[in-house]
């Protein structure tokens, strides 16, 4: 049980280093170095970078990503043990949108 937490934050990770990658390919760009959620690529490509992990991770996380997993549980687990999960806490008030003027988004 308290491996679930890490897993779904390291698979989100993963799933943007995905997303972020095929979207900067579909620009030209084919050289990175990236290691977990740390990117670089030349500097040329540095502003271009900067952009798509930004709009990659607004496309991730527009949703309401606790509650798609709750759902997901719901359809895995035997209904006795999801009836005892707790709910997912409540929606803030932030704007996903708002990491678009991030000055230090991403590493």
């Amino acid at each position: 049980m308290s491996g679930i937490a890490p897993n779904f934050v390291h698979s989100y990770d993963a799933c943007h280093l995905q997303v972020t990658v095929a979207n900067m390919a579909e620009l030209g760009v084919q050289d990175y170095a990236m290691i977990h959620d740390s990117f670089a690529v030349h500097a040329c490509d540095t502003q271009t970078l900067a952009s798509v992990l930004r709009e990659s991770f607004i496309a991730i996380y527009s949703g309401d990503t606790l509650g798609n997993l709750m759902l997901e549980l719901e359809q895995q687990l035997p209904p006795e043990v999801f009836a005892e999960l707790p709910a997912p806490p409540a929606m803030g008030t932030l704007d996903i949108n708002c990491v678009r003027d991030s000055e230090y988004f991403f590493a």
